[in-house]
């Protein structure tokens, strides 16, 4: 990030100069005494910095804008996959649970905290130890859902950031392994929860509770 934000003041600069030459030799220009000595290579500087502003000019329209708009289409994109992705899940534990899809009530359980606080130990071992196949089978699906939209950004999107790169291939990886798991799996309700409670609870082993929603931060650092 560092050598990122070094890169981008270099430019800068770079673009600071040839700008400020340009004006230079535009206003030298009327006076030719100035350019007694070293007029030729006036003009190669003044070359060179039209060039340079001009090459900074397509680029900006013809690479920058377009690639911007690419990723603001893949980020928003993402961001309804993942709202999607935790109320359809949602609506499963509850039904587990056998709670009413209260509309209201799904999108409050949004909040990492409230989520958190409304399943319990005790309710949470109720929704694993009333999940069937057919639960199973849907959070499945969902479950893939999301890794092919973190795969497809992964893909699609030049991520700079380690944190957002290991946090993607991390849930992707616990996709992965929960997708072998069976209902009757011994570590069946242990993997499940884990995995859940780091999306949905903000709960993490190595930074405890989280105020927000990691997902949510992640995506919108994209």
């Amino acid at each position: 990030m560092k050598l990122f934000k070094k890169i981008n003041l270099n430019f800068l600069l770079l673009i600071i100069v040839a700008v400020s030459f340009c004006f230079v030799f535009i206003f030298s220009n009327r006076k030719e005494e100035w350019f007694l000595y070293g007029a030729e290579l006036m003009d190669f500087g003044y070359a060179i910095s039209l060039s340079f502003l001009a090459a900074l000019i397509f680029y900006f329209f013809q690479v920058y804008l377009p690639e911007r708009r690419r990723k603001n289409i893949i980020k928003k994109n993402m961001e309804s996959q993942y709202y999607y992705f935790k109320e359809k899940c949602i609506n499963l534990f509850l039904s587990s649970l056998g709670e009413s899809l209260d509309p209201v009530k799904v999108e409050e359980l949004h909040d990492v905290k409230k989520f958190k606080t409304f399943f319990t130990e005790d309710k949470w071992y109720k929704v694993i130890d009333n999940f069937n196949d057919q639960s199973w089978k849907e959070l499945l699906i969902e479950l893939e859902i999301l890794k092919d939209e973190i795969s497809f950004v992964l893909n699609n999107i030049q991520i700079h950031d380690k944190n957002i790169f290991d946090l993607f291939k991390n849930i992707s990886i616990a996709v992965g392994r929960l997708k072998y798991l069976s209902i009757s799996d011994y570590g069946f309700g242990k993997e499940l929860g884990f995995f859940i409670f780091e999306i949905f609870g903000g709960w993490s082993l190595v930074s405890g509770q989280r105020k927000n929603d990691i997902m949510k931060d992640v995506i919108n650092k994209i």
